[in-house]
């Protein structure tokens, strides 16, 4: 997806924090394995049927994923997705719609979502995972529930110390390791054109907001032209 899709603009995503953020849990990468997918079927007891996808107890291995109508990115990654989901024996059924329609299907479908805003890992964890924002719009679409990733993610919203709040992050990415939730799919590089003729510009991490908050208008105040 990286490479066909952002044409190299990006990271593969093993979790909701970049792997180059300082707040990202080192060991917790997880490799595109689809031998290791297809094992973990078997075992489960999901096995191909004559069209190659899975079934168990007579309900088969297939689910809708909704994405934005008009989002040329998250079509693609939709597609990719659901490419990739045949060959281990699930079947993806891709569907576009508005923000309306999406949003009265989170309840039963999946959708592409996209989400990051850096300035705080509390922005991003705590909508996507806190048990108490299950199925609230479109905070905690997943409907994870969690008593640790609960605790950890008030742990980390009540302090202001780094290192507390750098292990109350670290706890809820290795807890996603174990029970995902969701599948994380890439984390996309923002790439800017800029005139040479102007000192002080700089980017900060920018993976969702596209240059609302972030990216190289953070500091537009320090920006002087080149004498």
């Amino acid at each position: 997806m990286v490479d066909g899709i952002l044409d190299g603009a990006g990271r593969a995503a093993h979790g909701p924090i970049p792997v180059h953020s300082p707040w990202f849990a080192e060991g917790t990468e997880r490799p595109h394995d689809p031998a290791k997918a297809r094992k973990i079927l078997d075992e489960a007891g999901w096995k191909p049927g004559e069209d190659g996808i899975r079934t168990k107890d007579g309900r088969r291995a297939s689910f809708t994923l909704w994405y934005f109508s008009g989002d040329k990115l998250r079509q693609d990654h939709a597609l990719a997705y659901a490419s990739d989901a045949k060959k281990i024996g699930i079947e993806v059924k891709v569907q576009a719609g508005t923000r309306e329609t999406v949003r009265a299907r989170l309840g039963k479908d999946a959708m592409l979502m996209g989400n990051g805003f850096p300035a705080d890992p509390d922005f991003d964890l705590y909508g996507l995972l806190h048990s108490s924002l299950a199925g609230d719009g479109w905070n905690n679409m997943s409907r994870y529930t969690s008593d640790e990733v609960d605790e950890a993610l008030d742990e980390g919203r009540r302090s202001n110390d780094p290192k507390t709040r750098g292990k109350a992050y670290d706890r809820v990415q290795r807890a996603l390791v174990k029970n995902p939730g969701y599948t994380f799919l890439t984390h996309i590089d923002h790439v800017y054109v800029m005139d040479d003729d102007w000192d002080g510009v700089t980017t900060q991490l920018e993976p969702h907001d596209h240059g609302l908050g972030t990216g190289p208008w953070w500091n537009v105040e320090d920006w002087t032209p080149k004498k």
